[in-house]
């Protein structure tokens, strides 16, 4: 089954830790693109050790520091086909999450460290309940950051 990253924009990166134990072989890339060349292979029953996953490129990669300090990708799951390549000890995949309505979430909308607060923070409180409660919270935690300064 399909996985919906239809809002979830290439070079999509969150920062998770964890296992990936590969059931197949995988190919290691260079950057996260299938087209590009590999230069080696988890086969099955190999671990790579990740701190970040990224979509790209119709998958999801697992980037990682090789021996020789280079960072590399592998692909452990193909989001066209729904298709995991093994088992992760970390659930959290790199797709902008939907709100309690079914909507996407736009970007600017994730994170409120990375989110101009200036005209949402003007929203009245009476409109709050309108709105879902993750973007309930953000403008609250915007009301209260321009307070602040």
């Amino acid at each position: 089954m399909q996985i919906d990253v239809s809002n979830t924009p290439s070079m999509y990166t969150i920062t998770v830790s964890g296992s990936f134990t590969f059931d197949r072989t995988c190919g290691v890339r260079n950057d996260p693109n299938m087209a590009t060349a590999t230069v080696a292979d988890y086969t099955a029953g190999q671990i790579v050790n990740y701190n970040s996953k990224v979509y790209n490129d119709g998958h999801f990669w697992a980037p990682y520091i090789s021996a020789s300090d280079v960072r590399r990708y592998v692909d452990y799951a193909n989001t066209t086909t729904g298709e995991f390549f093994g088992t992760d000890t970390n659930s959290t995949e790199p797709v902008v999450p939907v709100d309690d309505t079914g909507k996407h979430l736009p970007i600017h909308e994730l994170s409120p460290y990375n989110y101009d607060c200036v005209d949402d923070a003007r929203t009245d409180v009476k409109d709050w309940e309108k709105l879902s409660p993750s973007r309930t919270l953000i403008r609250k935690f915007c009301q209260v950051r321009l307070l602040m300064k």
